[in-house]
Formats: C-alpha cells, structure tokens, sequence
C-alpha cells in the first residue's frame, strides 16, 4: 500500500474528481482523508494499493518540473 497526497486549491466536486482519477489509472482506494482550510485550500490523502513496485519506484523518481497540475 502507497500514500498519496494532493494539495490544491479548493473546489466543488474536487474529492470526486481525485477518486475518479485514481480509480481510472487503476488504483484501490483503501483509505482516504479530506480536508479543507478557510482560506480555499484542500489537502486529500488517499492509501491505495494495485500498481506494482515497479511503477511506484518509477514514480518516486519524478521531479517536481513534472507533475500535473488539474
């Protein structure tokens, strides 16, 4: 089981939007935490399992010029 952490700017429909994600890229999510603060921003943390090692050590190698923004 992996963690993953998304920090983004709050918005309607964003934890449905994240599941919908990872459940499409073929993730389980076994376990997940939302959070919002006052000022608009929302932290969500899911535990997921179904990739194989090989892809999270690929994963854990990406520089931050390369993660997406949605």
């Amino acid at each position: 089981m992996h963690e993953i952490t998304f920090s983004t700017v709050d918005k309607p429909k964003l934890l449905s939007q994240l599941t919908s994600l990872l459940s499409e890229i073929g993730l389980n999510i076994e376990e997940a935490h939302a959070f919002s603060t006052v000022d608009g921003f929302s932290l969500d943390v899911f535990v997921v399992d179904g990739w194989p090692h090989e892809v999270w050590l690929t994963l854990k190698t990406l520089d931050d010029d390369m993660i997406i923004i949605f």
